[in-house]
């Protein structure tokens, strides 16, 4: 059965119909559409030029569109050619983290580490300490849906304490509510 709104409202869909891992949407989703269009162009455009950083571009705007009308595979394919032509650790950092929060919506918790500790190694290897600390709270996240408490607290603790220095309290308290939450994985 689905929950249905009134076109703009969320569809949840449980049972026999779902996916595992997918929420579907019911939205007007023509700007979706007609962005997409538009980087699809853009991209071939860039790819013709033989211009990478419109093709990186390209392929990180299409991946991100694909996430926001909950198509997740089609935003790792798009992410994962993006992996596949970064030129610099900055950009195929943005490619690793998205994989990273996409593979996680589809419960593939191995992959969705492995490509937050890819992202994290390469913000770390940039020396850019806000990509490093959002890194360190998905791995955080990650870790506490497959149960790994202890993991789960190192990258919470280092998180916190790099994010302290960023001066960024929500995130901070974001953090501290999920801590709150351990009881009921353990």
């Amino acid at each position: 059965d689905c929950i249905k709104g009134n076109g703009k409202a969320m569809i949840i869909c449980v049972g026999e119909k779902s996916t595992k891992g997918k929420i579907r949407r019911m939205v007007d989703n023509s700007k979706d559409e007609n962005a997409l269009k538009f980087y699809k162009k853009y991209f071939l455009s860039a790819k013709l030029l033989q211009d990478i950083y419109g093709t990186e571009l390209a392929l990180n705007r299409i991946a991100v569109l694909f996430s926001n009308i909950f198509d997740f595979e089609q935003s790792i394919y798009y992410n994962e050619k993006h992996k596949e032509i970064t030129t610099h650790n900055l950009n195929g950092f943005v490619a690793y983290y998205n994989c990273g929060v996409c593979y996680r919506v589809l419960e593939d918790f191995d992959k969705s580490i492995e490509n937050f500790e890819t992202a994290l190694k390469m913000s770390g290897e940039e020396n850019d300490l806000e990509s490093y600390t959002l890194c360190l709270a998905q791995l955080a996240i990650s870790y506490i849906f497959i149960g790994k408490i202890e993991a789960f607290i190192e990258h919470s603790n280092e998180f916190s304490e790099k994010n302290k220095s960023l001066g960024h309290i929500e995130m901070d308290l974001e953090m501290q509510i999920l801590s709150g939450y351990i009881d009921n994985f353990i």
